[in-house]
């Protein structure tokens, strides 16, 4: 099959598509990352899985092996959502779990229609203008995909609806505290405990190449990379993400200095993330 056109999981209109007609506005991506880091002006690069910010600084998603990596929506999209919605749109506003395997970015259950009866695996431009549509921003669709997602601006706590997860779940809230799933409602957690981890590690010819690898996958994102270490670490909920062990990655820096690795992380846990938070803090992850 090759590649083929994604499309902006808030107007459903493509992101790479290479029909000339779409290569206005609709280029330019904004990354919504899973440590709910934001990334504007980035363009997709190399089939569907990479893209490129400004300072060339690739980012690498992967429903194989980072399918959390981040969600991918039109810049204008996300600023139309920011100044007329009043909503600053981030990873933890959606609901990434139910975003569709066969197409990057898309999230099961909302109705796309009418954009969606134009895709395939190139999006059939022609035929969407010729039925009357326009490639102008779709400020309707948009807020019609908001409100099918019951994303609210005014909560303390997450945007999203508490009916997409379940009981103990735990999210970061839009006041920066972390937020616990109680009776399909929000609540605030009031248990968590915040631990900062340092591993520091003399590199040698043994271990070189993998803590090099480290560095890459932490300091320049995303990049593909079947490292068992590299999974385990990246296996941890990040800031953006829902937890469902009661344990969430807060932050992580990882660099190499002189013939040292170093490795700093902070994690958030509450009760129920007690006993694994507690092997993470004595873990040095396999690294030595």
């Amino acid at each position: 099959m090759g590649c083929w056109d994604v499309v902006c999981s808030l107007c459903a209109l493509p992101l790479n598509s290479c029909s000339e007609e779409c290569k206005k506005w609709m280029h330019k991506c904004t990354l919504l990352l899973n440590n709910n880091n934001i990334v504007h002006d980035t363009k997709e690069i190399a089939c569907n899985t990479n893209f490129y910010d400004k300072k060339k600084k690739n980012y690498y998603t992967s429903l194989l092996y980072f399918p959390k990596s981040f969600i991918v929506v039109h810049t204008n999209c996300w600023k139309f959502c920011k100044k007329e919605l009043g909503i600053s749109l981030k990873y933890s506003d959606f609901p990434f779990h139910k975003i569709s395997p066969n197409n990057f970015f898309v999230i099961d259950g909302v109705n796309y229609k009418p954009i969606s009866n134009y895709w395939e695996q190139y999006f059939r431009v022609d035929e969407y203008l010729k039925a009357g549509y326009s490639l102008e921003l779709p400020r309707k669709f948009i807020k019609n995909t908001i409100s099918q997602l019951k994303i609210k601006k005014d909560r303390m706590g997450p945007s999203i609806s508490a009916t997409y997860y379940k009981n103990n779940d735990l999210l970061v809230g839009n006041d920066g505290k972390i937020w616990k799933i109680n009776n399909k409602k929000w609540v605030k957690a009031a248990d968590v405990i915040p631990q900062k981890l340092s591993i520091k590690i003399p590199i040698t010819k043994k271990n070189q190449k993998i803590l090099e690898d480290v560095c890459k996958y932490f300091s320049y994102a995303y990049f593909e990379s079947k490292s068992p270490i590299i999974k385990k670490i990246a296996k941890l909920p990040q800031l953006g993400e829902v937890s469902s062990c009661g344990i969430i990655l807060r932050d992580i820096n990882a660099k190499i200095t002189y013939k040292n690795f170093t490795m700093e992380l902070t994690i958030i846990y509450d009760e129920s993330g007690k006993k694994e938070a507690e092997k993470l803090i004595e873990s040095d992850f396999g690294l030595r």
